[in-house]
Order: C-alpha cells, then sequence, then structure tokens
C-alpha cells in the first residue's frame, strides 16, 4: 500500500512510524527525504519571523513550488494517509485532502494530544504504533474503524444515526 505520512519536521517519532510501515512492507512518501524535501529555512533562515508579503514572494519560489508540487503528487497517488502527532497546519490540511478524496486516513495518537472532534472523519484512530500497522491492515469494511468515516463519505443523511449508533456501543 502507498502510504503518506503526514507530521511535523520537528515530531521526534515520524522516522520511527515511516521505518515501521517501510518495514511491514508499505511504500512510504517520507517528505523528509532530501529527494524532495522542502523547508522554507532553506529559502530564509528568518522565516518564522515573515510578513504576509515575504509569505507570497517566497512561495512562488521555484523551490517552494517544486516542494508542494513533489507533497501534492504523492498526496493523489497515495492509499492512505497517516498523521503521527503532534503536527501543525500542513499536516492537518493533507489529512483533510486525503478525507476528501475518500482515502483510508489514520491518526497516530501523541502524548499530551488535545482531542479533536474531527477526527471522527477518519478511518482509525490510533494510540500506539503496533495499533496503526495493525488497523491498517485490516479490511476497509471493518466495522471497527470505519463507521464513522463511511457514513461521512457514503451516506451524509444516515450520519447522525452512524453516530449515535456508534457511540452508544
Amino acid at each position: 500500500m502507498k502510504i503518506y505520512v503526514a507530521s511535523s519536521w520537528r515530531n521526534e517519532y515520524f522516522d520511527t512510524v515511516v521505518k515501521a510501515l517501510e518495514g511491514v512492507g508499505h511504500t512510504v512518501y517520507n517528505f523528509r527525504n532530501p529527494e524532495h524535501a522542502f523547508d522554507w529555512a532553506d529559502l530564509d533562515p528568518n522565516w518564522e519571523n515573515w510578513e504576509f508579503s515575504d509569505y507570497v514572494k517566497y512561495r512562488k519560489d521555484d523551490r517552494a513550488v517544486d516542494g508542494f508540487l513533489n507533497d501534492t503528487k504523492a498526496l493523489r497517488e497515495c492509499d492512505a494517509l497517516v498523521l503521527v502527532l503532534p503536527c501543525g497546519n500542513s499536516s492537518h490540511l493533507e489529512l483533510g485532502f486525503a478525507v476528501g478524496q475518500k482515502k483510508r486516513t489514520f491518526v497516530l495518537w501523541a502524548e499530551d494530544t488535545r482531542p479533536d472532534l474531527m477526527y471522527g472523519m477518519c478511518t482509525a484512530i490510533c494510540e500506539t504504533l503496533p495499533v496503526l500497522i495493525g488497523a491498517i491492515g485490516m479490511d476497509e469494511k471493518t466495522p471497527f474503524i470505519t463507521p464513522l468515516a463511511t457514513a461521512v463519505h457514503d451516506d451524509p443523511e444516515g450520519f447522525e444515526n452512524a453516530v449515535k449508533e456508534r457511540t452508544s456501543v
């Protein structure tokens, strides 16, 4: 399975997740891979203090455009997305894109994570890496992991009933 792993450059657990997924036979898009990695700091070491006009200017740089195109190509081509918490804005936009494309989506929980209601759109929310690997390996029709995600995508009118049914178990 082609898996897009979305997270933060600062996430210390990211490399462990990528290696574990590759270790069980998945093809993993790793945004940190030097072949296609992009970091705003490569354009300007002071990027965290930019004004809006700086952002507008630098996002047109060829390196930024190439980074965007690499990531979006990998997003379109993946079968599933794993969101490794904690992470920031881009990762959550990538997750939203994958949900909207009806791809399988998984959230790997992290200590001190704030609960988020909208993670209910995802295929599964997993507390540990072994649980994540198991969930990815499950058939996508397995009721344990898909009732809310299936309802969001396939039966919006029945979504409320699916939520009530799932939360009453």
